[in-house]
């Protein structure tokens, strides 16, 4: 999650007059904020408030150290399609790995450690084969599309992505602020704050009018020719 200082900045760069595409990647976060206090115990406080005791004891299975996000995006639509991939390592003989994606997005396919696999889903709670073996690595990658929820759409979720305009902007704006149980209304996740990712790595892929922010270090802007613009972004820190 953004500080306060980052926001600023961030707001800063909105003032550009192409900067129109802004995306605020937030994964397990230390900052509980409003949300946790709606939480009525510790247990609901640092693990997923869509899943039951049973469900988080699952997930805890597994560490996650890295999300690897490539996403196609722009400015006037929610709508978006990519991918995302979850580095983690098993803690035990680990048959399968549960994560979460809001239900209304849809998976076209998913792959552990690069090879196809099928995988069962009930709502936003997704389980696929992983075969590991207790400190095995591996790599689950969700290919996906669809439209996340808003505020309307899910009040008591945090808004996964919203689209809105300024006259202070001067443009329209894709925006998400998943603070601290969001995430998985935009992409799979395993959602709780102690498991977090060492690191994350984000690219975006926008119309060449609109640029894309995320946390992190702007690592490659890649014109790509037809059109469109993919930015690369990379942070460095437990998130």
């Amino acid at each position: 999650m953004f500080n306060f200082d980052q926001t600023i900045e961030m707001k800063k760069l909105l003032l550009l007059p192409i900067f129109v595409v802004l995306t605020l990647t937030s994964f397990s976060q230390e900052q509980m904020g409003s949300c946790a206090s709606r939480k009525s115990s510790k247990q609901w406080q640092t693990k997923s408030a869509s899943l039951n005791v049973a469900e988080i004891a699952e997930t805890e299975k597994y560490d996650v150290h890295f999300y690897n996000l490539d996403l196609n995006m722009n400015n006037v639509s929610t709508y978006l399609s990519g991918s995302v991939e979850i580095h983690a390592k098993a803690k035990v003989n680990l048959d399968s790995a549960l994560f979460e994606l809001f239900e209304t997005l849809s998976i076209s396919e998913i792959k552990v450690n690069n090879n196809p696999v099928g995988f069962s889903r009930i709502s936003n709670k997704v389980r696929v084969p992983v075969n590991a073996s207790p400190n095995e690595n591996f790599i689950i990658k969700v290919i996906y599309a669809g439209t996340p929820p808003t505020a309307q759409t899910n009040p008591l979720g945090g808004s996964g992505l919203t689209a809105g305009s300024s006259p202070s902007w001067g443009n329209k704006v894709v925006w998400s602020l998943s603070e601290p149980f969001s995430a998985y209304e935009w992409f799979a996740v395993k959602q709780s704050l102690t498991d977090k990712a060492d690191s994350c790595a984000v690219a975006i892929t926008v119309p060449d009018t609109c640029k894309a922010g995320s946390n992190g270090v702007l690592e490659n802007v890649e014109i790509l020719g037809n059109g469109f613009t993919r930015y690369e972004w990379k942070h460095l820190h437990p998130n």
